[in-house]
């Protein structure tokens, strides 16, 4: 009798520790947070600007400087004396047109002028003055690129294509001209060719094009008024790929990659963004991906979770126990996050001895694609409460039927929001913005990237992947 009295006054002592260490009155977290709850790393979209270069415009620059003729030389005696005087005049209008990756300036051009060749014959000093008019067609072919600061650059190589050569003799020989001269008017064309690349690429304003349309493409669109949403493009590098196009309209593919992101119940503050170098590449990508975010507050799951547990027997393993669940709230805590109940149990069986107290569980939020939801991973009593449970309820610490019932309890589909995240997302690569910035673009797929909590609510950045075409007014 002696020895049932002890039994009796060790578990009666064993439920008190438990009672004292997890109180009967309001659920609160077992223990401060310090965790410092980040948002996850938005991946970066490429937005794929098409800058158009009208070819045309820069050729009548060309024709309008130069209207009769690109260059005279005067004097034998200059360009280390070159016995020539010349001047190039301009037979037909110059023409540019994109040739690949490549623009092609053909200048057609009339050598008119003297040549002067001195030699000795039979110990004399010869001197003779030959006149001359030669047709040929400068074809210069400049590669375009960007540097750092947005300044278009060409580099050019030019080839001479002589049209008709002079036929003369001196002293019985015969006189090559493109041997004899042709260095010194390559020397002259490719000057000249030079002077046409700056024309070229300062008829090419991008900088003054992406300096006066950064403030449009970085400022916040409205989206949806209902919704209070907005588009936001906060560019962090630029990629330009390699010229392509035909005839009088050259592209250059300008890649904006940036974080885009849909926000939603408020307008966000336009940030300063300064414009990135810009960088050369091979290939661009394409491919969108759009940022959006959704949410499930604590204050929701506390509701849902009052309304689905409290007030209802759960099912045990064995009928010799019964539990009660008088109370639940939800606690972010670091990654994981805790459910705090409150319950209410007997055995049934024995001495009889009600069990009261909080109890905690934690587990990982995750989501599962099959179904669309989130759901909870890893789920189990914490260590303090394992500790508790150990002495004083081991038949529930070993209870998998419990902790299942909780578990499906904390499962949250977000079916809906993934419709609406799609729906919004379509809308917002299919819009025009204050004449600014269109957009035309498909969603090809969604999900969510990221499901992370903060101090209010379990997240989820949900990731929507298409293509756009964008136009910017005035690019």
């Amino acid at each position: 009798m002696k020895q049932l009295n002890n039994i009796s006054l060790i578990f009666t002592l064993s439920i008190g520790l438990f009672i004292t260490s997890c109180g009967t009155t309001k659920i609160n977290p077992p223990r401060p947070s310090n965790y410092v709850y980040t948002i996850p790393e938005k991946e970066l979209s490429s937005i794929i600007l098409p800058i158009r270069i009208n070819l045309f415009e820069a050729a009548s620059t060309i024709n309008n400087q130069f209207p009769e003729k690109f260059y005279s030389d005067e004097l034998f005696e200059d360009n280390g004396n070159d016995n020539l005087k010349v001047t190039v005049y301009k037979r037909q209008p110059v023409a540019i047109s994109a040739k690949s990756n490549y623009i092609e300036i053909q200048a057609p051009m009339r050598l008119s002028g003297i040549f002067r060749i001195q030699k000795k014959v039979l110990g004399m000093n010869v001197s003779h003055e030959q006149k001359f008019d030669i047709n040929l067609t400068a074809i210069v072919q400049s590669v375009v690129s960007i540097d750092n600061n947005w300044n278009v650059k060409l580099n050019s190589k030019t080839n001479l294509r002589w049209e008709d050569l002079p036929n003369f003799e001196l002293a019985g020989i015969k006189v090559d001209f493109p041997k004899l001269f042709g260095q010194i008017i390559q020397g002259q064309v490719d000057k000249l060719s030079r002077q046409m690349d700056n024309e070229v690429a300062k008829s090419i304003k991008l900088r003054n094009q992406i300096e006066s349309n950064w403030p449009n493409i970085t400022s916040p669109f409205a989206i949806d008024k209902q919704t209070n949403s907005w588009l936001t493009i906060k560019p962090k590098q630029v990629f330009y790929s390699p010229l392509s196009g035909f005839d009088s309209v050259a592209i250059m593919r300008i890649g904006v990659y940036s974080i885009v992101e849909v926000i939603s119940g408020y307008q966000p503050k336009q940030d300063t963004v300064p414009i990135p170098s810009i960088l050369a590449s091979s290939q661009l990508n394409d491919k969108v991906q759009l940022t959006l975010n959704t949410e499930i507050t604590f204050a929701q799951i506390n509701a849902m979770l009052a309304k689905e547990l409290t007030g209802k027997p759960m099912k045990l393993e064995s009928k010799d126990y019964e539990i009660n669940i008088q109370d639940a709230q939800i606690f972010p805590d670091g990654k994981n996050f805790l459910v705090g109940l409150k319950v209410d149990g007997r055995i049934k069986k024995g001495f009889k001895k009600k069990i009261k107290g909080i109890i905690y569980l934690e587990g990982l939020p995750i989501y599962d694609p099959k179904s669309k939801s989130i759901k909870i991973t890893n789920f189990d009593f914490n260590i303090k409460t394992k500790d508790i449970l150990l002495k004083s309820a081991s038949w529930l610490l070993g209870s998998v039927l419990f902790k299942k019932q909780i578990e499906e309890k904390l499962e949250f589909s977000i079916k809906d929001q993934l419709a609406d995240a799609q729906k919004l997302a379509t809308e917002a690569l299919n819009k025009q913005y204050a004449k600014v910035l269109s957009l035309t673009g498909v969603v090809n797929d969604i999900a969510p990237q990221a499901v992370y909590l903060s101090a209010e609510s379990i997240r989820i950045q949900v990731k929507t992947i298409g293509k756009v075409e964008v136009k910017v007014t005035g690019f």
